[in-house]
């Protein structure tokens, strides 16, 4: 499920070394597409466990994606700034009112999407 940036520059897609379902292989990985120069890189946003299922902001400056990185298990919404050379920088658990939410719930976040409304 590659996502586009809203400006056209970038795309973003989860690589795995087999099947489509990235978000059940430890290996699957974030890669951005540089759409102006076909320039394909590894996102420095990575961690040794599942990311998968990414989308943008309106702005084109976030992204929200799916990852395994705090327990190996359930997915969790993590958010990385993407500076204007497509660049991420560290990504951060969404926040919670109650900061032991994540601890008590067991629900995956697979498809997290980022919206300017209400849902």
């Amino acid at each position: 499920m590659p996502a586009a940036s809203p400006d056209g520059k970038f795309m973003i897609c989860a690589l795995t070394d087999y099947g489509y379902f990235t978000i059940f292989h430890q290996n699957s990985d974030l890669y951005l597409i540089n759409l102006e120069t076909n320039e394909l890189k590894k996102m420095e946003l990575n961690s040794n466990t599942a990311e998968s299922h990414s989308s943008w902001s309106s702005n084109g400056r976030w992204i929200v994606f799916s990852s395994k990185r705090s327990d190996g298990v359930l997915t969790r919404p993590y958010i990385s700034f993407i500076d204007s050379t497509g660049n991420a920088h560290p990504p951060f658990l969404l926040p919670q009112e109650d900061p032991e939410m994540y601890d008590l719930l067991q629900a995956n976040y697979n498809r997290p999407d980022l919206i300017t409304g209400e849902s």
